[in-house]
């Protein structure tokens, strides 16, 4: 009685008309493009985590950068007011050094985050404006001029601290999204690379068992 004849499907009738050897092969190559195409679905989600990943390092970089500048903003802020009260010339060196520094991070901040950079320049420039003329005021001994343009340094100096909070705040919030879609394509590449080893494990067994009972 044929295969057709007992019911049993075509492809194990194609098996009986083929010799062990050429089963073998057969069980083989089915193993290889099982491995194969594991290999190729890992490969893909490292490189795609990878890249997430160095996202994450480049968005810590910035991270760091504003913080540089939120210090050096704080240091010029803090020797221009002392400027303003006490006339020193060291009190003017370390608010141009802290200018400097800011001036530096400003600039590679524009390289990364052009519109954000560049209105916090503004904010920058209003501040040192109004600072320096409140210095000038002082120096005449015109106290309530010189409040005035204190306080217009002021409310650049919170716009200024403002954004640049925004930017911090708005950075984590993407690392933290980019992590958790990082874990999460980790744990789905090792889920279904776990069930893909077994099918092809049980495949394969299954196949063998097969191939040896069904001889010529």
């Amino acid at each position: 009685m044929s295969l057709l004849a007992r019911g049993e499907a075509p492809a194990l009738w194609l098996l009986e008309t083929l010799s062990i050897r050429a089963r073998m092969l057969l069980l083989s190559v089915m193993l290889m493009a099982g491995m194969l195409g594991i290999t190729f679905y890992l490969t893909t989600a490292m490189s795609a985590n990878a890249k997430l990943v160095l996202l994450n390092a480049h968005r810590a970089n910035e991270i760091a950068l504003a913080t540089s500048i939120q210090k050096d903003f704080g240091e010029y802020r803090y020797w221009l007011s002392d400027l303003a009260v006490s006339l020193l010339n060291q009190s003017e060196a370390n608010a141009t050094e802290a200018r400097r520094r800011l001036e530096a991070g400003l600039q590679a901040l524009e390289k990364k985050q052009p519109e954000v950079a560049q209105l916090l320049q503004r904010e920058v420039s209003g501040f040192e404006v109004a600072g320096l003329m409140a210095v000038d005021a002082y120096t005449d001994d015109k106290r309530v001029i010189g409040n005035t343009y204190f306080a217009e340094a002021r409310q650049h100096g919170l716009v200024f601290e403002e954004k640049l909070a925004l930017l911090v705040d708005d950075l984590l919030v993407q690392a933290q999204s980019t992590r958790e879609e990082v874990l999460e394509r980790t744990e789905e590449s090792t889920r279904l690379a776990t069930i893909i080893v077994g099918l092809a494990v049980l495949l394969g067994m299954v196949a063998y068992l097969i191939l040896l009972e069904r001889k010529v």
